[in-house]
């Protein structure tokens, strides 16, 4: 029965979205203050400004017009009726929600000089200026993005823009280099659209606090979709995202983009994307290193990932930390990957205290859950630690399903410099074409599973140590143990042969059977 109930809940996620507003807030295992501002009860609508309804007109200036007049009057809403509207980029301010009337569509200029000057942003988690993201606001407080409406990107025009740059003069390698230079915020100006372009984001918010962003349908920006960065206290409900389709593709089309931001809630959300759907970064490199500002306080619930790279992705840029993510009552159908944490060496920081609860899968065409490190370098040789190698620590994984992985049910990689450790995974039932593998990884509890992998190997253990495997169902499958650091192995009331353990390159005899 209680199966049941968290099947319909899941359902409603898909179909009746926007009634998951009157859920109980669930228990966060740690302290998360998000709060929806509140604005005055005043209303400017575009129209009285000049806007124009029929999608031909640019209505540009009478959006910043309303927007003006609200932020003066001490806030309010800019109300947009329902219609179609042809605008640039709209700059939001101080006390000023955007609310859209139930089926307003937004055309957004394919006019790439609308979008200049540059203004401050960050790409792909480097500080710098380029063109505007269609929604932008830079150090406001109380603002907000409402109605069940639908904004269109238009980004074709975009697309083709940045296939038209040669990859060997690719502005976002300028960028990483300017960056690893210490070349001057000032200085990282990219507002040639012809050579330095690096694409904006359809909504971003930077050194913001107080935001909502609820009920808005986006598709097919120019890149990233929904991404505050630097901001406090942020609210994404009910947002619909779709970058692949019937138009086409946006290039690093992802999803939502949480990065270098505190206290954020993310529910009720439904994304169809060419990337991966939902992310949480930090910052990339030295640059993300030096600004030193986490993501943190993370709660992401009751959404659903169709297409995409992956469900709910941590990374790659983690170089500020990230810490204290709670993801639960997910579902997830269609995408490459369910659950997925990434960095690389040169990234930097911590990534720790995760939960991952209650998550349904349908088919993944890769990993069910994949956790590496070793990202774009070989694992070996073994780096020494300096202020930039990755951790990964405190994870948890609980009541999680998966009818089909393509690949591994679980693939968990450290560096053997800096192992993964400290991961409980609990309560997981899986089809997978292989088991479970474990790469320089330590002190982890994997208990009352079920995996069912084509594969011989059900698990694969490398250069790994302080491991419990717990009330794992009965199998014929093979475990294989490799590597000269492995040991410390138990099965504690498993079901598996213990005849079907072969060694590779390792000692004999690491394995402790316990039965009881």
């Amino acid at each position: 029965m209680k199966d049941l109930r968290k099947h319909l809940l899941l359902f409603m996620v898909c179909i009746f979205a926007t009634q998951l507003i009157a859920q109980e807030k669930s228990k966060v295992p740690f302290s998360n203050k998000t709060e929806a501002p509140l604005f005055p009860d005043k209303y400017f609508s575009v129209v009285d400004f000049g806007a124009k309804e029929g999608g031909l007109e640019k209505c540009t200036q009478a959006f910043a017009d309303a927007i003006n007049k609200a932020t003066k009057a001490g806030g309010g809403y800019v109300t947009v009726p329902k219609g179609k509207y042809l605008v640039g980029p709209i700059v939001l301010k101080d006390n000023v929600c955007l609310k859209f009337d139930d089926g307003t569509e937004i055309f957004f200029s394919t006019d790439t000089e609308d979008y200049l000057p540059a203004v401050l942003s960050r790409h792909q988690g480097i500080d710098c200026y380029k063109h505007s993201a269609f929604i932008y606001a830079n150090g406001a407080s109380n603002i907000g993005v409402i109605g069940k409406a639908v904004l269109h990107g238009q980004g074709k025009t975009w697309w083709d823009y940045r296939k038209a740059i040669p990859k060997s003069e690719e502005p976002f390698v300028t960028l990483m280099e300017m960056a690893e230079n210490d070349v001057p915020l000032n200085e990282r100006v990219f507002d040639d659209i012809n050579k330095t372009l690096l694409a904006p984001c359809f909504i971003m918010p930077i050194y913001c606090k107080n935001i909502l962003i609820e009920d808005i349908s986006l598709k097919y920006g120019a890149y990233w979709t929904v991404n505050p960065v630097y901001c406090e206290n942020v609210i994404i409900r009910n947002v619909s995202v779709e970058t692949i389709g019937e138009y086409g593709e946006t290039r690093n089309g992802d999803g939502i983009n949480i990065s270098s931001c505190k206290n954020v809630l993310v529910e009720g959300c439904i994304l169809n994307t060419g990337d991966d759907c939902i992310t949480l970064k930090s910052g990339r490199g030295i640059d993300g290193y030096k600004k030193g500002i986490p993501t943190e306080n993370v709660e992401i619930r009751n959404c659903v990932s169709l297409e995409g790279h992956g469900g709910v992705v941590i990374g790659s840029e983690t170089s500020g930390g990230i810490r204290n993510i709670y993801v639960h009552d997910c579902e997830f159908n269609g995408t490459d990957r369910g659950l997925r944490i990434k960095t690389a060496r040169g990234r930097g920081d911590a990534i720790e205290n995760i939960w991952f609860e209650n998550v349904k899968m349908g088919k993944m065409l890769k990993e069910m859950i994949k956790i590496h490190m070793p990202r774009y370098t070989d694992r070996y040789p073994a780096h020494s630690l300096t202020r930039m190698t990755p951790r990964i620590r405190n994870l948890n994984f609980r009541n999680i399903t998966c009818k089909e992985a393509g690949e591994y049910a679980i693939r968990i990689q450290g560096l053997p410099e800096m192992p993964i450790e400290s991961i409980t995974i609990e309560n997981i039932d899986v089809e997978s074409e292989q088991g479970i593998l474990l790469i320089d990884a330590a002190a982890i509890l994997i208990k009352d599973i079920d995996i069912k992998p084509k594969d011989e190997n059900i698990l694969t253990f490398d250069n790994s140590s302080n491991i419990i495997i717990e009330n794992m169902g009965e199998s014929e499958k093979k475990i294989l143990v490799k590597g000269e650091d492995t040991k410390h192995i138990r099965l504690v009331n498993s079901k598996l042969n213990p005849d079907n353990i072969t060694y590779e390159n390792c000692p004999e005899k690491v394995t402790i059977l316990v039965s009881e």
